[in-house]
């Protein structure tokens, strides 16, 4: 039985490993540019900017 789970196994196995070797960097970032906007008072704005090609009302 271990013979048909080891391949599944490090195949998991491998996966977490190189998700975790590819996205470090980014999760890295994220928390210290959170880290510098919560030591600054600074929020970052959630909303998008309109567009301007967005539909007017009476055009």
């Amino acid at each position: 039985m271990s013979r048909r789970l080891t391949p599944y196994l490090l195949a998991g196995l491998l996966g977490v490993v190189s998700g975790v070797y590819i996205f470090r960097p980014l999760f890295e970032e994220n928390t210290a540019m959170a880290e510098i906007h919560s030591t600054t008072g600074t929020a970052r704005s959630t909303e998008r900017p309109q567009s301007d090609t967005a539909p007017q009302e009476g055009k």
